[in-house]
């Protein structure tokens, strides 16, 4: 993952208010793993907020979807600008 494009992401969310990402490698096994192993600039850590992710006692903070909705959306419309 190229540190432009995430600095490119953090400019964007910071002018909306939302936290700036860090940039760290993993091995995990979400859906994204698949684009990188693609050579393909990806972003793991844009979902909702939640609990106990990946168990049986995982919980999704409904009410964080409109915050997370606005933050995607404004890097899908402002990154491709």
């Amino acid at each position: 993952l190229s540190e432009n494009f995430v600095d490119a992401i953090n400019s964007i969310i910071k002018q909306f208010g939302f936290e700036e990402l860090n940039m760290v490698e993993t091995s995990g096994g979400s859906d994204a793993a698949y684009m990188a192993l693609a050579n393909i600039p990806t972003v793991c850590s844009m979902g909702i907020e939640g609990a106990d992710c990946h168990s049986v006692r995982e919980k999704a903070f409904l009410p964080s979807i409109p915050k997370v909705a606005k933050m995607v959306a404004s890097v899908i419309i402002n990154y491709l600008d």
